[in-house]
Order: structure tokens, then sequence, then C-alpha cells
């Protein structure tokens, strides 16, 4: 006796379990819930992590409109991944998405990069880019543990 045929997926439900696949993997995922106001073509998912990767999601049948086929060529053409993704794809899913990564702590970076800014543009303008006071402002100050 064989097991009964599972249901087709939904091109909701397959996107939904990309998605889930992709942020367990680290990777901020865009997808625009209301495309009717978008140019024709753009992709279901974009994925940034280390690269951006773009992805249309079709199920099992679905079938690629000219427009898909075309804004998924000019992303390659500009050097960034671009794939049709359907069920029978997860082994490659899995492959270009990798292993799972910490989250990015986004704050940190920031910090950092503002420090990096601020310690390039202090000394040639006297003003702290942050606040545009005279450098280093009270912000700094504190930051840095001193007193006024």
């Amino acid at each position: 006796m064989t097991a009964p045929a599972r249901p087709a997926l939904t091109e909701a439900q397959w996107q939904d379990q990309v998605i889930t696949l992709a942020k367990l993997r680290g990777w901020w995922v865009f997808h625009d819930h209301d495309s009717r106001r978008n140019a024709a073509g753009l992709p279901d998912l974009l994925l940034l992590r280390d690269r951006l990767v773009v992805a249309e999601l079709k199920t099992t049948h679905g079938r690629i409109r000219t427009a898909q086929a075309d804004v998924g060529a000019r992303f390659h053409s500009a050097g960034i991944e671009s794939y049709i993704w359907r069920p029978s794809d997860l082994p490659e899913i899995q492959r270009v998405l990798g292993p799972a990564r910490p989250p990015v702590d986004v704050a940190s970076v920031l910090r950092a990069r503002l420090e990096a800014v601020a310690a390039l543009h202090a000394p040639r303008t006297g003003l702290c880019p942050e606040c545009m006071v005279p450098a280093p402002c009270p912000t700094v100050r504190a930051a840095r543990g001193e007193t006024a």
C-alpha cells in the first residue's frame, strides 16, 4: 500500500518555508507583501548576508513570466546571484544559503562606523558628525566618561 499523495504546496507556503530557512541561517530577508506598485518582474525575495541573493519562487508547475526572466537575467549580468526556486530545488537552496551564522549585531557595527567617521572628520571640520557641535561634543565626552 502506498502513502497518500501530499497536496502540492501553494506559492505562499513555499515562500514561508524558504523565508524561515533563510532567517535560520542568518539572512536578512525582504519580501514585498504588495507588489502591485513594483516594476514588473521584481523577484519574490531579496536575501542579504555576506552577499546579495535574489530569488523568484514558483510552485512545482508555476510559470515564469517574461518580465521575471528578464529581471533575473539583469541581476545575473550585474553579478548578483539570481535564482528561480521550486520545491524540488531545496538541496540547492540549502547549499546556496550555506550554514547558519549568528545574526549581525547591527548596533555594534553602526557604532564602530560612526566612531571611524568621527575620527576622520572631527579633526578637519572641528565638528562632531553626529550632532554638528564642536568636537568633542557632550555626547562623545559622556561616552568616554569625561566630565564637562
